[in-house]
């Protein structure tokens, strides 16, 4: 707990993993949890005291909070949130702030669908289908998709830490993707006066958001299980192309035996030559088998001709 407190310090965004911490510490320990996560408590509020302590300036020391959740509509920028207030609005020249009929009615959409994608990441880890990073991951990611209306590419970082640390799973991809794809917001925003015209608002916005929040959507789309009837139109996806937690995974390579030869006559001749070999190997344990019995008679013959004489 202590160095989650450090982490909502540095961004506060990171509020949002204390509910998946606590799911995770009950799962492991149960009620026990109960004790270690007031001592943590306690030490993390310490720890805030002492780091906030210095900069301390009554009500004011929040006021970045304040201004976050401003619903004049000033905080909206480069974000699906600021395309959906644009059509709320209605199509406007620049510059352009939107409206706080529009930021508000945002807000409000943007929160339920956070809310319900909130939920079911949290019962995903309940009943053990994800793991805390994952779980983690898919909060910051939904994060920025639905409530981050004040975006801009280096945010993707959060999703570039934990990312890292799943490598080899389709979170990590997702991570990159996003990444790669928010830095190309930059050359729209850098040719905006040669493709856009200021006169309306909504295509420089519907660019943007193409740009950055079209590539890891759609990948997050592409990992969904799909419906029976897409199964059945489209088959199952190949097995070079991995699965949804091993997306770099390869088929098992094939593996060539020389005893059975090449070609289509391969096979044939590597079967005869097994059958001729087992049928020299049967036949030299029966001459051995048949030695053997010989001599035993021989042995039993000779004292019996021995007393006849």
């Amino acid at each position: 707990m202590p160095l989650l407190a450090l982490s909502i310090l540095t961004k506060y965004v990171t509020v949002l993993l204390v509910p998946l911490f606590l799911i995770a510490a009950y799962r492991r320990d149960g009620r026990r949890c109960l004790r270690p996560l007031l001592i943590g408590g306690a030490v993390s509020l310490i720890i805030a005291a002492v780091v906030v302590a210095p900069f301390w300036a009554g009500p004011r020391t929040f006021a970045g909070l304040a201004l976050h959740g401003d619903v004049t509509g000033a905080r909206f920028t480069s974000s699906p949130g600021t395309l959906l207030a644009s059509f709320l609005d209605g199509d406007r020249s620049l510059p352009y702030v939107v409206s706080t009929a529009a930021a508000m009615h945002v807000r409000l959409i943007m929160l339920l669908l956070f809310s319900g994608a909130y939920a079911a990441i949290a019962l995903r880890f309940w009943k053990g289908i994800d793991d805390l990073l994952t779980a983690s991951f898919y909060a910051l990611f939904f994060y920025l998709v639905l409530l981050s209306w004040w975006f801009w590419p280096w945010y993707v970082d959060w999703l570039v830490v934990l990312g890292g640390a799943l490598a080899a799973r389709r979170t990590a991809m997702l991570a990159v993707i996003f990444a790669s794809a928010a830095l190309f917001s930059y050359a729209v925003l850098g040719w905006q006066d040669l493709l856009f015209d200021f006169e309306s608002f909504v295509p420089l916005t519907a660019a943007m958001v193409l740009v950055a929040f079209g590539p890891p959507i759609a990948f997050w789309l592409g990992g969904l299980p799909r419906p029976i009837w897409m199964a059945e139109a489209f088959g199952a996806a190949p097995a070079m192309l991995g699965t949804a937690e091993a997306p770099f995974a390869q088929p098992p390579a094939l593996t060539y035996n020389r005893r059975q030869g090449q070609g289509a006559s391969g096979p044939s001749s590597g079967s005869a030559a097994g059958a001729s070999s087992g049928s020299s190997s049967e036949a030299q344990g029966g001459a051995r088998v048949g030695g053997q019995r010989a001599g035993d008679a021989g042995a039993t013959a000779v004292p019996g001709d021995g007393g006849a004489d």
